[in-house]
């Protein structure tokens, strides 16, 4: 029983992390750019309506067909991108007489139906690939961005090892050490939504802990772990002589050995403070 218990405890704990991973829903409708432009969710139905006043308050008339009944109210814009609505020939506004037969007025609606494109940068001071990971400085930041061909990106999301999605508004950083999971997306003006892209990532903020053994009383031995980005150098120093790089034991004089120092950096340059050992 107390296992079943547990069991569900478990499958309750994973189901609220998917659902906080789920993306935010979106509007799909119509929306205008700065230059004016119309631009509809290609899912959408448009519905035509006429008015002879320019206020938004005027009586309305919805636009039927006679000829089409079967295809309007609602109906669709099936090309991508520029589409169209005509009526022949242009007419002066002002005398009301026809001026261009030939010519249509013509009224542009955009048709939207892709999403954007979002894309990630990481800004570092340091970086390494250690065991296949990708392993940055404590300053690391990351910034996002995104494009959209048609009506424009309306806003990026992100969420942070498995958070809820929040609107991306300026750099990300501030990460806590270790992995750090990023998921983002984008939505266009139109309701567009982007397939969620990921990136899995390591902050190292802790430098290298080196050990002396000095148990033979012949030589010393450094030994130097580093849990995230690995150890990069061991170095080290006798009494006040040029600062060496660690590569084997060091050998000891039978006296006179004076004060070993020594330290470690790792692979992104997290540097260690440097250790002393009495040697005599």
């Amino acid at each position: 029983m107390r296992k079943t218990i547990c069991l569900g405890i478990i499958f309750l704990a994973i189901s609220m992390v998917a659902d906080c991973q789920q993306q935010l829903t979106a509007e799909k409708k119509i929306a205008y750019d700065k230059n004016g432009r119309i631009f509809i969710n290609k899912e959408l139905g448009a519905y035509l309506w006429i008015s002879a006043s320019p206020e938004d308050s005027s009586k309305k008339y919805r636009l039927v067909s006679d000829s089409s009944t079967k295809y309007v109210n609602p109906m669709y814009f099936d090309t991508e991108g520029y589409n169209t609505l005509r009526s022949p020939s242009c007419v002066d506004t002002v005398t009301k007489r026809m001026i261009h037969p030939e010519q249509d007025i013509i009224f542009e609606v955009y048709s939207d139906s892709r999403p954007p494109i979002s894309r990630s940068r990481v800004i570092f001071s340091n970086h390494a690939i250690h065991k296949g990971k990708q392993v940055y400085t404590g300053d690391a930041k990351v910034y996002i961005s995104a494009t959209d061909e048609m009506s424009g990106v309306g806003q990026i999301y992100f969420s942070i090892d498995g958070k809820p999605y929040t609107a991306f508004s300026d750099t990300l950083k501030n990460f806590n050490e270790g992995g750090v999971a990023l998921k983002y997306y984008s939505v266009d003006m139109v309701g567009n939504i982007e397939e969620i892209k990921e990136m899995l990532f390591y902050v190292d903020r802790t430098p290298p802990v080196t050990t002396a053994d000095k148990s033979s009383g012949k030589s010393v031995k450094l030994n130097a772990a580093d849990t995230l980005s690995g150890v990069k150098a061991v170095y080290y120093q006798l009494n006040n002589a040029t600062v060496k790089a660690y590569t084997s034991p060091i050998k000891l004089k039978s006296s006179g050995n004076g004060t070993l120092t020594y330290w470690s950096v790792d692979n992104v340059n997290n540097t260690e403070a440097k250790k002393s050992l009495a040697l005599d």
